[in-house]
């Protein structure tokens, strides 16, 4: 018979134990507890506004590529619409907020069909009208108005607006929505566009008071956006000064 020899502890003098001592067990329980209040802190500071401001260029993006592929597919106009209708006419939750896909219905180029569900810009985001009214601007710490700067590369949307567009829910729909005034980014049947920037930035949203009807931009720092090439290419713009 073979007879093993006992191995012998890497350690002499030193016992095995398997699992952590209560000491070590808090001690590691608090790292985590700091670990996630540090998270916690940049999710509610500027970490969260940057990583809104992300998620909605992606968006954004997403819906114009869809938008060029249903104006190549169905060889008609195809838009991504932004819902601007000014509280108290509209509704202070879309707008600037809302964003509808459409295409040319092919029997009436009058109306448009609605493709896809609706989307919403993450909170806070807004779409940044081509021009911010003062009372669109939320009121800074001394009690002034902010300033949103007024040059040739404020940060603002160039993006096409009309006062009227009928939109069709589904293509044998008899019903039309009348949208009284939209921004909108059109693709022709062949993949062009306008060349166009789409300013997107944080505000506080309104709460459907007189004094409050509209998002009050707050910050002409926190814009982030894309700009639209008439070839239909697009880029992400991170840097306000750079529009």
């Amino acid at each position: 018979m073979i007879r093993t020899a006992p191995v012998a502890p890497a350690h002499p003098g030193r016992r095995l134990r398997a699992g952590f001592s209560l000491i070590e067990l808090m001690v590691v329980l608090g790292i985590i507890t700091l670990l996630l209040a540090a998270v916690g802190v940049a999710l509610r500071g500027s970490g969260s506004q940057a990583a809104a401001l992300q998620t909605a260029q992606s968006r954004v993006a997403s819906l114009l590529g869809m938008a060029r592929s249903q104006a190549a597919i169905y060889q008609v106009r195809a838009r991504l619409v932004v819902y601007a209708i000014q509280p108290p006419s509209g509704e202070s939750d879309k707008y600037l907020r809302y964003l509808l896909l459409v295409r040319e219905t092919a029997y009436n180029s009058s109306a448009w069909v609605a493709v896809g569900e609706p989307a919403y810009l993450p909170s806070p985001i807004y779409v940044v009208p081509p021009s911010v009214p003062t009372n669109h601007l939320a009121l800074d710490a001394t009690g002034r108005r902010v300033v949103w700067p007024g040059t040739a590369y404020a940060p603002v949307s160039s993006i096409s607006g009309t006062t009227s567009m009928l939109v069709r829910y589904s293509e044998n729909s008899p019903t039309t929505v009348n949208l009284s005034r939209v921004y909108y980014i059109e693709y022709t049947p062949d993949g062009r566009t306008t060349s166009t920037k789409i300013a997107l930035a944080t505000a506080q949203p309104a709460d459907n008071t007189t004094a409050h009807q509209y998002p009050m931009f707050d910050n002409p720092s926190a814009v982030r956006g894309l700009l639209l090439r008439s070839t239909g290419t697009i880029s992400f713009v991170n840097d306000a000064n750079s529009f």
